[in-house]
């Protein structure tokens, strides 16, 4: 059936556009009172935005702070606490030249806002907080008193499983900003090893450890991202507090937390080692719960043992690089390469000293967690041996296995110049680690060629000859 069609005049055909547009053209824009008790009474009856109309609050808040901080002193005289436009007043005052003088005259009002009026700004005021944290120079005690009321809010506790990323959820969740905010005002001024922390800090901090509370769990996790730097200005409050979050017999939660902290950003510290020694060494066996901070707990365990001292025992480093998974292998292999490189022109002692007594007497004797990745590591070491290569190609032949892309390894091969002074080694290596399939790159072609000007005799071995075939059937031209 054939529908009728319609006819609509210029001002039909526009009131119809306005009703079948997206949506947007339904918004409507109101502009707040200039004068204070007009925008108090505004306030009052407009205490949120809604779907259909927007309105300049938030700019106002940015852009004429006495008229709108007046308003919010009135409306909090009144107890009236409108929470969004709060959280809208938060967002403006927290950043630039507002900042110092929005705590000047809006911390007096809001420490004194009840906890259900604060519970809905808790984000706000604890970023707010954070901001300020480093720069305030009045209202000392309001800062520790808001701080205070923020942490003795009530918080949805999110269960262990929910979290994806634990530090992000610290870093954003108020418990954890104002952690933030307690540590910025702490270090605001300079620290001194043995000094110890301020009364009110440790007493706040003491509370955060406490792990039978667990909205903490956002403070302590910050608190042990900072455990060095606690240890070293207060080591028996840190060691009371503080280190026994990081036993994984004590409190498995805890610990994961705690040693995920630490990990966000490690450093290692003799003395501090000295006291979480056998936790350290057991977190090896809970690398599987680390998720993306296990690769750097194992680079941590592996430098950990080239600079060991008298901290650790051989069989204590061995059975923990042992129990570390075809992961954690990779990345001490790694975490071994980049120290290789590291030593300069120290290299070949660093390679007798430390990496071949490591690869001998810690790393794991049986090639079970053998795998492309950990050649690849591996691999790379061997490079980074420089004059120890041969050595290294010996020590290491068993764990070396075809790399599916081997482009880099060939890359730093032949620019590392090994293959012209370490044919014989060159050959082993080449032969061990570049698959039957390429792709190989040009590089390979020019590590072939060093080998047979530099070791002709090497050409009637099957391995070079087998290299030859490759590259040839893959259109390379060699004499």
């Amino acid at each position: 059936m054939r529908h009728p069609e319609w006819h609509l005049d210029p001002d039909e055909r526009n009131e119809f556009a306005f009703w079948m547009g997206d949506g947007s053209e339904l918004n409507r824009f109101m502009a707040t009172p200039r004068h204070r008790r007009e925008l108090v009474e505004w306030l009052r009856e407009y205490p949120q935005r809604t779907d259909w109309q927007d309105d300049d609050w938030r700019i106002r808040c940015e852009n004429e702070f006495p008229v709108t901080a007046c308003a919010r002193l009135a409306l909090a005289g009144d107890r009236t606490w409108p929470s969004l436009r709060w959280q809208e007043a938060l967002q403006a005052w927290s950043e630039g030249k507002l900042l110092k003088r929005s705590w000047r005259y809006m911390a007096p009002v809001l420490v004194e806002a009840p906890d259900h009026a604060l519970r809905p700004l808790a984000h706000g005021a604890a970023r707010w907080l954070r901001n300020v944290a480093q720069t305030f120079d009045r209202h000392e005690g309001f800062f520790f008193d808001l701080c205070r009321s923020l942490l003795a809010l009530d918080y949805e506790l999110e269960r262990d499983e929910d979290i994806e990323d634990p530090v992000t959820q610290a870093i954003n969740h108020p418990v954890g900003v104002v952690t933030e905010a307690l540590l910025s005002w702490w270090t605001r001024s300079p620290l001194e090893d043995g000094q110890d922390l301020p009364s009110r800090l440790s007493a706040i901090f003491a509370g955060l450890c406490d792990v039978k509370v667990g909205k903490f769990r956002h403070g302590r996790l910050l608190l042990a991202a900072r455990v060095l730097t606690l240890f070293r200005v207060d080591p028996d409050w840190t060691e009371q507090n503080l280190l026994p979050l990081f036993d994984w017999n004590e409190h498995q939660r805890a610990a994961r937390a705690a040693w995920k902290g630490y990990l966000w950003s490690p450093r290692l510290h003799r003395p501090l080692m000295e006291r979480v020694k056998k936790p350290f060494l057991d977190t090896a066996f809970h690398y599987g719960i680390l998720g993306r901070h296990g690769p750097r707990y194992a680079a941590l365990l592996t430098y950990a043992t080239l600079d060991r001292g008298d901290t650790f025992l051989n069989r204590q480093l061995a059975d923990a690089t042992r129990a570390l998974p075809g992961e954690g292998l990779r990345e001490a292999a790694q975490a071994l390469s980049q120290a290789l490189e590291s030593a300069g022109e120290q290299r070949t002692e660093h390679w007798a000293n430390r990496t071949l007594p490591y690869l001998r007497s810690i790393w794991p004797n049986s090639i079970d967690s053998r795998s492309p990745a950990v050649s690849e590591s591996l691999a790379k070491l061997c490079i980074a041996a420089q004059e120890a290569f041969p050595e290294a190609v010996a020590e290491l032949r068993h764990w070396l296995q075809p790399v599916q892309y081997p482009g880099h390894l060939l890359r730093r091969l032949n620019a590392s110049g090994i293959c012209s002074k370490h044919p014989k080694s060159a050959l082993e290596f080449l032969a061990l680690v570049t698959s039957e399939e390429p792709p190989w790159g040009r590089d390979l072609e020019e590590c072939v060629k060093q080998i047979q000007s530099n070791a002709s005799d090497l050409e009637n071995d099957s391995r070079f000859q087998e290299l030859v075939e490759r590259l040839r059937s893959s259109g390379a031209e060699l004499d």
